[in-house]
């Protein structure tokens, strides 16, 4: 089981605590299905183990799960800045060849602003 992983990233951070509450409550509702149809488990000491167990995989996965959509929101930011990117640097390219002085300097200024969007050395995102 991974950690869930540490980011700036305000769209996982809210992603994650909508599939926290979905799963939650999902989880609330099938163990109270499951002790409706096996009246047992209602019983004191089963009751209470029942759920420990129950709540330990229940927490495995629902970090699996918050891990999977930081790490997919992660991909699909990057892909979208990747993007961005590699027009910059075609668009660099061509104002290369036009030989035109403020056409390269404004092309320079996007590539540079794309590359910082890129490659985030303090982390965030």
């Amino acid at each position: 089981m991974g950690e869930i992983p540490t980011t700036k990233n305000n769209w996982a951070a809210s992603l994650n605590g909508v599939a926290h509450t979905i799963f939650t409550l999902g989880l609330t509702a099938g163990k109270e299905t499951i002790k409706t149809y096996l009246p047992w488990l209602r019983l004191p000491v089963i009751s209470w183990i029942f759920d420990l167990i129950v709540n330990r995989f229940g927490d495995a996965i629902d970090q699996e799960i918050q891990m999977h959509l930081t790490f997919l929101v992660i991909d699909i930011q990057t892909a979208n800045e990747l993007k961005a990117y590699q027009a910059a640097t075609e668009e660099l390219k061509k104002a290369n060849e036009t030989k035109d002085q403020d056409a390269i300097n404004k092309a320079k200024e996007e590539f540079k602003k794309k590359l910082a969007d890129l490659v985030h050395f303090d982390g965030s995102t």
